[in-house]
């Protein structure tokens, strides 16, 4: 499994109930986007995807 999938699926279950609204993660590497992630919603109230 690759970074972009782990850190993915460690994303989703922090999402569970109770856990974060929503979270985004980004990691560079030389300068070179490695890993872009996102998960649950940017606003609760609204439910509007991250």
């Amino acid at each position: 499994m690759d970074a972009q999938s782990r850190i993915q699926e460690l994303a989703d279950r922090l999402i569970a109930p109770g856990g974060e609204v929503g979270l985004q993660v980004a990691a560079y590497l030389d300068g070179e986007l490695v890993v872009n992630v996102c998960a649950g919603a940017a606003d609760a109230t609204t439910g509007r995807p991250g």
